[in-house]
């Protein structure tokens, strides 16, 4: 069994390359926890206007690391994910008139699970004891539970998602790419 981490997509597909974000602390989302309030009116993220006849992927890539999807992709999923994330209207917009982008949603994956296995998992740590890096990163699968999106307790960079997911993505998704997360026992 293997569960995924996601990727942004390469190739011919619109993207975020600007930002602003006045005060806001574009860390909100990358936690684990639930954000309380509403995005600010000042959070913006622009589609430059060399990508604007670029195909819309399902998930956008953006400079802020956030996961944006599509509204067909998060119809897909959202019987599966709406209990472990909060979903948000994402403030894109085309760089070159402002124009509002629609049609993307800014997930917020709030279940965090402990389900690493140390013992397969290398860690890498500075001369100072904190993480440098991880690799060959492995889940426990008597700790995965029946979840379908989720953050790692201790390591919150990938955003893991079972094969449940990815087995019900359609032909008409484009721009989405998984790394393959092995499970052992």
């Amino acid at each position: 069994m293997k569960y995924y981490d996601i990727l942004y997509a390469n190739g011919k597909i619109q993207g975020v390359e600007r930002w602003e974000g006045g005060d806001f602390n574009v860390l909100a989302f990358w936690d684990g926890l639930p954000f309380e309030g509403v995005i600010p009116k000042e959070v913006q993220l622009f589609i430059p206007p060399e990508d604007e006849g670029l195909l819309k992927p399902a998930i956008l890539p953006n400079p802020v690391s956030w996961l944006i999807i599509s509204d067909r992709l998060l119809e897909i999923w959202s019987p599966y994910i709406e209990e472990d994330v909060q979903v948000f209207d994402a403030p894109i917009f085309y760089e070159l008139d402002h124009r509002p982008c629609q049609g993307y949603h800014i997930i917020n994956p709030i279940r965090v699970v402990d389900c690493i296995n140390w013992d397969k998992t290398v860690e890498k740590k500075r001369p100072d004891g904190t993480r440098r890096a991880i690799y060959n990163l492995t889940l426990r699968k008597d700790r995965l539970g029946k979840h379908h999106i989720f953050r790692l307790e201790d390591y919150l960079t990938p955003l893991i998602i079972s094969p449940k997911l990815v087995k019900c993505l359609t032909d008409d998704i484009h721009g989405v790419a998984f790394l393959k997360i092995p499970v052992s026992e």
